[in-house]
């Protein structure tokens, strides 16, 4: 993962986070124990990361 402004880590296993974006669109994704989350902002919006490794 690319260095980033904010950075969360999961400390369980199978961890949910509901997103929901600009398009009023519902995503749910799914972290493995050790998962990492990035924020960072572009041009005033923010953006999430992630690995897809991190994904279940």
């Amino acid at each position: 993962m690319k260095k980033i402004g904010i950075k969360f880590q999961t400390i369980k296993n199978d961890v949910t986070l509901e997103i929901e974006d600009t398009s009023h669109k519902s995503y749910k994704l799914h972290f493995k124990e050790g998962g990492k989350l990035g924020m960072f902002r572009v041009t005033g919006q923010f953006r999430l990361i992630w690995d897809d490794e991190d994904i279940l």
